[in-house]
């Protein structure tokens, strides 16, 4: 799926399209196997009735019943009576429920918006105080000799790589550049690339809660500071 702006580009509707789109894609491509994601697009009339009767958090109601009124009737719906289209039941039933529907319809909308709006008060409070955290609670520099993982921020960009991991490593942190920068050196003893990262793409890796063999550590690590002697001398 591609992703294009119109020609009126609007930020805050583009905001709502590309969420739209992200749940969409989670809907078409979640749990499949590789030959039901490339043929995604035969399961797109269904996903899309999917996303439309699911209630969302922020309006308390589904797309379907915003819209309309009233939920669908699937073949599941038990519940339903059939009356002959000529039969005065049949017109007297639809003139109720259509007087119904127009009148209940704008106060059903009146207060799914009202449930946005507390929703987003909700969320611009939760941003805030996440803010605040962060800024209490600022990322260290790292360290000579840290483990790390980089982020791939390719990837961020690619539809036909969003399940992927986003994380590559783990890496040891080889200098301090200056500038939130370092070089950075592959576990692999194998690999001698020296890599410069900004620490922004950066994010400590923990090692696995087992017995780490710590002869196997000072090993790697002085191979790699031999290798790097050798590059810079």
């Amino acid at each position: 799926m591609a992703s294009r702006l119109s020609a009126s580009f609007y930020s805050k509707f583009a905001e709502h399209i590309q969420l739209f789109i992200k749940q969409l894609h989670l809907i078409t491509h979640k749990k499949r196997s590789v030959d039901e994601k490339e043929d995604w697009d035969q399961y797109l009339p269904a996903a899309l009735f999917a996303y439309r009767t699911i209630k969302q958090a922020s309006t308390q109601q589904t797309p379907f019943f915003l819209l309309y009124g009233y939920e669908p009737k699937t073949p599941f719906d038990m519940d339903y009576h059939i009356y002959e289209r000529n039969s005065p039941k049949f017109e007297a039933i639809l003139k109720h429920r259509t007087i119904h529907q127009i009148h209940n319809l704008s106060n059903i909308r009146k207060v799914a918006a009202q449930n946005i709006r507390q929703t987003q008060e909700s969320q611009k409070k939760q941003i805030e105080n996440k803010i605040l955290d962060e800024r209490k609670e600022l990322k260290p520099p790292f360290r000579l000799g840290d483990l790390v993982l980089i982020y791939k921020d390719y990837l961020s960009t690619s539809w036909s790589a969003k399940l992927q991991d986003k994380w590559e490593g783990p890496y040891v942190v080889q200098h301090i550049l200056g500038k939130g920068t370092y070089h950075i050196k592959s576990m692999n003893p194998e690999d001698t690339k020296l890599r410069r990262v900004h620490g922004n793409r950066m994010k400590p890796y923990l090692l696995p809660k087992v017995q780490w063999c710590q002869e196997n550590l000072r090993h790697v690590m002085t191979k790699l500071d031999e290798q790097t002697k050798e590059l810079f001398h």
